[in-house]
């Protein structure tokens, strides 16, 4: 079968990654939500100021990432990240924090976080490169061989 040409090729679409962003800053959320903005590969879908906020956002608008403080009123980060991760089909949860604890990184680890950063310093930079690792360039989430064996 010949064809024209035109249209044989499909194009590839990518929806933005569905992004929930958790602080009790005002500013950090604005800091994150400008670095997020930039490109078109996330969409802000909802912010949150506590813990208990983060779980009810993320229960109900089902996003792709989440970015959340460890240091939050009524239920921590970490809480919340455990908490979220039973979800079915749970979210890349990256935790920031500007508590330069050595321990912090570990018990967000043990509670399913995939990513930590922390705030501070060149954030944008750090932020995009810790987020290229869960997301291709389209914004499709990439596939980690990272569970335990």
């Amino acid at each position: 079968m010949k064809t024209s040409g035109i249209g044989t090729m499909a194009m590839r679409t990518t929806l933005p990654v569905r992004t929930l962003i958790v602080d009790d800053s005002q500013l950090m959320l604005q800091i994150l939500t400008r670095i997020l903005t930039k490109t078109n590969r996330y969409e802000i879908v909802g912010t949150a100021t506590d813990g208990t906020q983060a779980l009810r956002l993320a229960h109900t608008l089902h996003p792709g990432l989440i970015l959340i403080d460890y240091r939050l009123p009524d239920l921590d980060g970490i809480q919340a990240t455990k908490c979220i991760k039973t979800f079915e089909d749970p979210p890349v949860i990256v935790v920031i924090t500007s508590d330069d604890n050595p321990g912090l990184r570990s018990m967000a680890g043990a509670a399913g976080a995939d990513g930590f950063l922390l705030k501070g310093g060149d954030i944008q930079r750090r932020l995009t490169a810790t987020l290229r690792e869960f997301f291709d360039s389209g914004g499709a989430r990439k596939r980690t061989n990272d569970s335990p064996s």
